[in-house]
């Protein structure tokens, strides 16, 4: 059970989480939904959305890791098998790691596909010519990174349900 010593995470880190964590939750729905639309204003509606939150994303991760970087997160317990603490700061890590490569791979697929690419209606500037060759490598990777992102999600939500089971006080920590 948590003791009243049990650190937590600043109020900025726990929103940045859960503001964060719904809109990936989104956007994974989105991409996936959008590509079983058929071409038509729908479709085009949808993947416009997708890539302005996409975008909206990631400045709140640039800000949530800003923020981690200078703002020691609170220790796990020294009750947590050393095991368990190197699993979680490898899936924390490839969470990281796939919040960059996300948009950032979203983004160049569009470019080198010869997309505009807008955030909420502000033509942002096209930092590329088009290249079918560079976007079939952007687009597949930012496919198949969604898929790994959402294993990866699917784990640290497992992790957190075992965490609130256990009553450990790991849960507590980001709750608001």
């Amino acid at each position: 059970m948590p003791n009243s010593t049990t650190q937590r995470y600043t109020l900025v880190a726990i929103a940045l989480h859960w503001l964060i964590a719904l809109f990936i939750i989104g956007l994974l729905a989105t991409g996936w939904y959008s590509g079983s639309l058929p071409k038509g204003d729908a479709r085009t509606a949808i993947i416009l959305l997708h890539k302005s939150v996409g975008l909206l994303v990631f400045g709140l991760i640039l800000i949530r890791i800003f923020w981690r970087l200078t703002h020691t997160p609170p220790a796990l317990p020294e009750s947590l098998p050393a095991w368990t603490k190197t699993v979680a700061g490898i899936l924390h890590f490839g969470l990281y790691a796939l919040m960059i490569i996300q948009p950032v791979s979203g983004y160049l697929a569009s470019i080198y596909g010869g997309y505009k690419v807008s955030f909420f209606g502000i033509l942002l500037p096209a930092w590329g010519a088009k290249d079918d060759n560079l976007r079939a490598f952007f687009n597949e990777t930012h496919d198949v990174a969604g898929i790994i992102f959402a294993v990866l999600i699917a784990i640290h939500l497992a992790a957190a349900i075992k965490h609130m089971i256990a009553k450990n006080g790991i849960m507590q920590r980001m709750l608001p």
